[in-house]
């Protein structure tokens, strides 16, 4: 594949802005020794491995601390951005004396927020449903439930007697997240099932780039990742791929392409 010379200097761009491989690779499909001889017929040197909190840069490192200090984004969503794990943002910040937020221990959840959550686990709505409305992680919820003095419930185990309800439901079209949120369990419950029982699972398909601005208006809509995932009948790991690649601007470099 020919890469046009507006593509390798994207690259380089990216690369000396903190970018790292896997991020350049997901965004311009470049495969590593490809970008590595790019970035060398420039005369860039790579970055060392394995210890990114060594070798940051001063325009780099103010850009971090302004996305964590002033536009408040997580050490995950930072990592993302600078082609990093969260530990190594969190590792470049207790270097360079940087304190870390104080989220009550609540994350990304409003103190205001807590009550509808305590009110709808009451009501019998499990911990990873509520989290899965709300897009956070189920240790969130947690966290919150035994913060206001309540008993978490032991997890809902399927009997074996009831395993046949649980196919015929699957069989007659039903979806994986609709099953597991019928029968009070996690998605993860309802697949293991269904394998036991020798049902075969309906073929995820490819998704084509047109798809990619419908899935975001769905996301943006209020739809987790585990319902997209069902509407295209694809996994709900492709459906965070994607979401982080349109976040990383993979939509607009293939237009521009395409161009």
């Amino acid at each position: 594949m020919k890469i046009s010379d507006e593509t390798k200097s994207s690259i380089v761009k990216d690369y000396q802005s903190g970018i790292g491989y896997k991020d350049i690779y997901k965004k311009y499909h470049v495969a590593y020794r490809i970008a590595h001889k790019i970035l060398e017929d420039c005369g860039i040197k790579s970055r060392p491995k394995g210890n990114p909190t060594s070798c940051v840069e001063p325009e780099r490192l103010e850009k971090i601390k302004n996305q964590y200090l002033q536009e408040d984004l997580t050490l995950k969503e930072i990592g993302k951005q600078h082609g990093v794990s969260r530990q190594a943002i969190e590792q470049i910040l207790s270097k360079h004396g940087i304190p870390k937020r104080v989220y009550n221990g609540l994350l990304a959840i409003q103190i205001n927020e807590e009550p509808p959550i305590v009110e709808a686990y009451k009501n019998g709505a499990s911990i990873r449903n509520i989290a899965n409305k709300l897009d956070v992680n189920p240790d969130v919820i947690r966290r919150i439930i035994l913060k206001n003095n309540m008993v978490i419930r032991p997890a809902r185990i399927i009997s074996p007697s009831h395993y046949k309800y649980l196919v015929r439901d699957y069989l007659r079209g039903c979806f994986t997240t609709e099953i597991a949120e019928k029968y009070g369990v996690c998605q993860s419950s309802v697949i293991n099932i269904l394998k036991k029982n020798n049902v075969k699972l309906r073929r995820l398909k490819k998704i084509s780039i047109d798809a990619y601005p419908k899935i975001m208006t769905l996301k943006q809509s209020g739809k987790t990742p585990e319902q997209i995932a069902e509407i295209y009948n694809i996994s709900s790991q492709t459906v965070r791929a994607i979401l982080n690649r349109v976040n990383q601007g993979y939509l607009t470099s293939c237009q521009q392409r395409s161009c």
